[in-house]
């Protein structure tokens, strides 16, 4: 049986190591020069390629019951001895799951070992530009060549990280068959905003909790590093809450409040006060600055009196002012950024499109979608890159037991 893989990243080379046994020619077609760029960068290029802690509720999909098929407890245990069977040995850093030589390298060259060893074929530079199907088999049209082959699987993720190589080609090639999907967004990037602030905070961290608010309701909140930038914010919790406000942006009122001191769950106003009979002839700048960064705080007291003032000399006014600045400073979040510095995308196949226990198109035989093409994506931490090894095994398995 003639098998092909569109894409060579790890959804698509997983699905291929899978697949290959000695009834199954496998080949690969990737249209970059080399395969596997986007690993390579993953977890700033030491690749974060799993997470101790593995549920749905680490991913977003418009279809989250089907989802549930995928993301269950067998698929999940179903990562480790495939990395273990690649050679790839992992160590634990906070939850994160990384190859123990700590480098993107250590799992490509895995990879490329396996398929190796396995005869697989790999083509770069060759971009397929057209798919079509005939009677049982499919026709594979790339820039250089024509292919034929009796089943196809697409992996050529999404249209993060263009300037990888990234493409719409998953979409182009499921309308052309009349497959259902949904158009790709930015997911896990940077949040703009308006609010003049940001001119006076660019290149600042900060740990912090941000809470996001859609037409003044609550939605959910996220801790860990943010990123003050000259647009808005970014870092991996606002990554975390972005896939959610980019697709609803448009229609919505997205606010996301930001504490810049979580740890203090207590009553804020009382521990302010206490520091004031501490610190009375300070400002309220060095009242907070063994706390919160002083460049933070001047930025965010710049435009009051605060400044001028000594502590003994706030009122209750100054105190609310400090209050609202300090746990509850909101930005109304006005954009996002491209693709170029978008982790992932959302959108894809829909997954009523496919069977869940396969990841074969329900009304196409034969032909299959699996990784980022998928209306699948997940928070920082590894779960994307879990996602396609969980997809990439449960197809190959299926083909490689046909």
């Amino acid at each position: 049986m003639k098998i092909i893989v569109i894409g060579a990243g790890p959804a698509g080379l997983t699905t291929a190591i899978k697949a290959k046994n000695e009834k199954n020619d496998v080949l690969v077609l990737e249209k970059n020069n080399n395969i596997l760029k986007k690993l390579l960068v993953t977890g700033a290029g030491h690749c974060n390629l799993f997470n101790k802690v593995f549920n749905n509720d680490c991913f977003d999909t418009s279809e989250p019951n089907i989802l549930k098929d995928i993301i269950n407890e067998h698929n999940i245990n179903l990562v480790m001895p495939y990395l273990n069977e690649l050679g790839i040995l992992t160590k634990e850093k906070n939850g994160y799951l990384y190859p123990m030589a700590y480098t993107s390298y250590a799992v490509s060259s895995a990879l490329k070992m396996t398929c190796d060893r396995k005869n697989i074929i790999i083509k770069t530079n060759e971009e397929v530009v057209k798919v079509s199907k005939v009677d049982n088999l499919f026709n594979v049209e790339t820039k250089n060549d024509k292919y034929i082959c009796d089943k196809l699987i697409v992996a050529c993720g999404s249209k993060a990280y263009p300037q990888l190589g990234a493409t719409d080609s998953a979409l182009y090639f499921a309308k052309s068959l009349n497959i259902k999907c949904k158009e790709f967004l930015p997911s896990l990037t940077g949040l703009k905003t308006d609010n003049k602030i940001i001119k006076k905070w660019d290149k600042l961290r900060c740990d912090v909790k941000l809470s996001l608010y859609e037409d003044d309701k609550f939605i959910k909140s996220e801790i860990g590093e943010v990123q003050l930038t000259d647009y808005g914010i970014s870092g991996i919790c606002t990554f975390n809450l972005s896939s959610y406000i980019i697709k609803k942006l448009y229609n919505h009122k997205e606010i996301i409040k930001i504490d810049f001191l979580p740890m203090i769950t207590s009553d804020f106003k009382s521990f302010i006060a206490d520091r004031i009979t501490s610190f009375p002839n300070n400002n309220p700048v060095e009242l907070l600055e063994g706390l919160i960064n002083y460049k933070v705080l001047y930025a965010l007291f710049d435009d009051t009196n605060l400044i001028k003032k000594r502590n003994i000399e706030l009122n209750d006014k100054d105190l609310e002012l400090i209050f609202d600045l300090i746990k509850n400073y909101s930005i109304n979040i006005t954009g996002y950024n491209s693709y170029d510095s978008a982790q992932v995308c959302s959108g894809g196949i829909l997954l009523s499109e496919i069977n869940p226990n396969t990841f074969e198109c329900i009304n196409v035989k034969n032909l299959y979608f699996v990784g980022e093409s998928l209306d699948v994506d997940g928070i920082c931490g590894g779960y994307n890159l879990g996602f396609a090894w969980i997809s990439g095994i449960i197809c190959g398995n299926s083909i490689n037991n046909c």
